[in-house]
């Protein structure tokens, strides 16, 4: 059959017509965010297996920032079930499977 304004094709299946999905490099922000979350999983897996008297330090290097660290590391923790205690002292973290002594909240103060 012949079309006067269009031209009309053989049946195709309709697989060949799904979009293909695009794969999209990663941008170097969240490769870092990636580097920095495997060393502190890292570290995490250090305390875990720790003596409970003991603890991990985790100094930051020059330009980390330590709200984010903090940030990363309890989103990290909440993200393994990992009983791990952090502490911050200065500029280091601290991490132990025990309570860290010190600081503000219920372990720094002998009960009454």
């Amino acid at each position: 059959m012949r079309y006067k304004h269009i031209l009309v094709g053989k049946p195709i299946n309709l697989d060949e017509l799904r979009p293909v999905p695009k794969e999209h490099s990663l941008t170097p922000r969240q490769i870092a965010q990636r580097e920095r979350d495997a060393e502190l999983r890292r570290a995490i897996n250090e305390a875990s297996a720790a003596a409970e008297s003991q603890a991990i330090p985790i100094s930051l290097k020059d330009g980390q920032k330590m709200a984010t660290m903090r940030a990363a590391m309890t989103r990290l923790i909440k993200e393994t079930g990992s009983t791990v205690h952090m502490g911050v002292r200065g500029e280091t973290i601290y991490l132990s499977r025990g309570p860290i002594p010190g600081g503000r909240g219920r372990w720094g103060r002998p009960p009454s």
